[in-house]
């Protein structure tokens, strides 16, 4: 093979390289946008895109407004072997707020503050108190507080529940039935915590 052979080759290995990339590049934004619309499609399913918890987790953490979108899609549905990972989405969005509107260096700043014996840092309850006080809550509001660790004991019976027995269907009714009850809960918190009217 002479010079020009190679040459010739070598732009057609180049010409090969760079339709790849394109077709890569567009492969990746149609799929994208196919994902965009599968998640408007499921949210309008759900009836999230007014839903104000959503929209305020969404300006808080997309990655909650995530995890949030798929707890009430597992409720809409009745295709669950387990509840388990539902309940434990609410205690993750349940808790990525409290870290998100209390964060660990605001609230041991405060002079108030003392760290509870046996603990790493602040407690739930500490920081639901902080994100209440901080935004002048009333004295009933701060009632509050005690609900946290009510929602956060529902959801570890049912993790436990669920993770140390078998799947089936009675139990899985029942698990359903307990994992809506906590999300109910979540999301009457969830209105006091971050500051939501009630419309209804």
């Amino acid at each position: 093979m002479n010079e020009d052979e190679i040459l010739q080759t070598l732009r057609g290995i180049q010409v090969g390289f760079d339709q790849t990339k394109h077709d890569l590049a567009q492969f990746v934004d149609n799929s994208h946008d196919k994902l965009h619309e599968k998640e408007i499609s499921e949210l309008k399913e759900v009836n999230l895109e007014d839903n104000p918890i959503y929209v305020a987790l969404r300006e808080l953490s997309p990655s909650l407004a995530l995890i949030y979108a798929q707890v009430k899609s597992d409720i809409a549905k009745n295709d669950r072997l387990t509840w388990g990972m539902t309940a434990h989405g609410i205690r993750e969005v349940l808790r990525g707020i409290l870290v998100l509107l209390a964060p660990d260096e605001e609230l041991i700043v405060q002079p108030n503050y003392k760290q509870q014996s046996g603990t790493n840092g602040p407690t739930q309850k500490q920081r639901v108190k902080y994100i209440l006080n901080k935004r002048g809550a009333s004295s009933s509001s701060v009632d509050v507080v005690s609900e946290v660790d009510a929602i956060e004991e529902r959801i570890g019976s049912l993790v436990r529940a669920t993770y140390s027995r078998a799947s089936d269907a009675a139990h899985g009714f029942k698990d359903k039935e307990e994992t809506q009850r906590i999300l109910r809960y979540f999301e009457a918190f969830a209105y006091d915590l971050l500051d939501l009217k009630d419309e209804t």
